[in-house]
């Protein structure tokens, strides 16, 4: 596996740097992407949509990547993990039993997985399209 750390304040400036580091062949499957609420999260969703990268993302109180700390930014981790190695499970538990919820998502990896981890992250920010079950 191989992963390259991207950033930028703008939309644009996240598009260039992806197009410039796939340009030796990269080709990223999945994108850990911290974002700060003020930046348009649907522009960027579109950027890596267009490439079919995969997103698990939150917002945070600063964005961090190699070793540094953002404001008002986007810090992008691309991996070039085979697609088959991963699912993402987007639920809404706003009206759910968190419990509930968290076993049937562990069995749907399990379903696909013999021995499946997690990374878990909670948001406040989901929208229905982006429910993946």
């Amino acid at each position: 596996m191989k992963s390259k750390s991207i950033s930028g304040k703008s939309t644009e400036d996240i598009s260039v740097a992806l197009q410039k580091s796939m340009s030796d062949n990269f080709k990223p499957a999945l994108a850990f992407v911290f974002i700060s609420i003020r930046q348009d999260i649907d522009a960027i969703r579109a950027t890596l949509d267009q490439h079919d990268i995969k997103i698990f993302g939150a917002s945070s109180a600063g964005e961090f990547i190699d070793g540094e700390i953002g404001k008002e930014s986007i810090a992008i981790l691309l991996l070039d993990l085979d697609p088959s190695g991963f699912i993402l499970l987007l639920e809404d538990y706003s009206d759910q039993d968190p419990v509930a919820l968290a076993g049937a998502m562990a069995a749907k990896a399990v379903e696909k997985f013999k021995k499946p981890s997690f990374i878990i992250s909670g948001s406040v920010y989901v929208k229905p399209e982006w429910s993946v079950s």
